[in-house]
C-alpha cells in the first residue's frame, strides 16, 4: 500500500504543469484531486500571472493543508467543491483539467467521458503509468490516456525512473490546439529530461 505522502505529484511534474500554464490563457481550469496542495500551487502561480482566470477543485476530502494553502494563497476567483468529479463533470465548464483524484478504472470510464465530450485546451493526468508499475487500483488514468489517443489529442507523456523522484508514476499532457502542443513540447524538453 501507498503511504499517503508518497501520493502527491511529484515537484518535477509540478513544475512542468506549472510551465505550461504560465503560458497559456486559461478562462476555467479545474483541479480533481488535489490533496495537499502540491499541484494547485501550479494553478495558484498561474492565477498570479493572470494565465488563469477561474479554478475550480473538485476535493471531496481537503486536508487542512489544502485548506490552509487556498486561505493564504488569494490570486483571484477559486472554488472548492467537496464532490465527487462524477456529480461535478456533467455541467462543467473549463478549458484545462487536471485529474489527479479516484484513480479506479471506474472513475477514468467516467470522468473520460465527460472530459472528452468536447474539446479542451489543456488535459493533464497523474499516475499514467501507475498501474503498469504495479501500483494497486490505478487503472483509471491509463484509461483516461487510451481515450485521450483514441479522441486524436496529442499526448506527451513523462514516466522515467529517476533516483529520489517518484516520476515513473507517470504524467502527461495532452491537446488538439498547436499552439499549446508547442508549448507543452518546449517545456517537457525544459522539465522531463531523464
Amino acid at each position: 500500500m501507498t503511504d499517503r505522502h508518497e501520493w502527491e505529484m511529484d515537484r518535477r511534474h509540478v513544475d512542468l504543469l506549472g510551465d505550461v500554464l504560465g503560458n497559456l490563457h486559461i478562462d476555467r481550469a479545474v483541479e480533481i484531486g488535489s490533496f495537499r496542495g502540491a499541484s494547485t500551487m501550479a494553478f495558484l502561480n498561474a492565477m498570479s500571472a493572470r494565465a488563469v482566470e477561474y479554478l475550480q477543485i473538485v476535493e471531496p476530502n481537503p486536508t487542512p493543508e489544502l485548506v490552509a494553502l487556498l486561505e493564504e494563497h488569494n490570486y483571484g476567483p477559486v472554488d472548492l467543491l467537496t464532490v465527487e468529479s462524477a456529480s461535478f463533470l456533467p455541467g462543467a465548464k473549463f478549458d484545462a483539467i487536471l485529474v489527479d483524484g479516484d484513480h479506479s478504472l471506474r472513475a477514468g470510464v467516467v470522468e473520460s467521458a465527460y472530459v472528452l465530450r468536447e474539446p479542451r485546451k489543456l488535459v493533464a493526468l497523474h499516475d499514467t503509468n501507475s498501474d503498469a508499475i504495479g501500483i494497486p487500483g490505478c487503472r483509471g488514468p491509463a484509461y483516461f490516456k487510451y481515450k485521450l489517443i483514441e479522441a486524436g489529442y496529442v499526448v506527451f507523456e513523462d514516466c522515467a525512473k529517476r533516483p529520489g523522484e517518484r516520476t515513473e508514476r507517470g504524467f502527461l499532457l495532452a491537446s488538439k490546439d498547436d499552439h499549446v502542443i508547442d508549448i507543452v513540447r518546449r517545456a517537457f524538453v525544459r522539465h522531463a529530461k531523464p
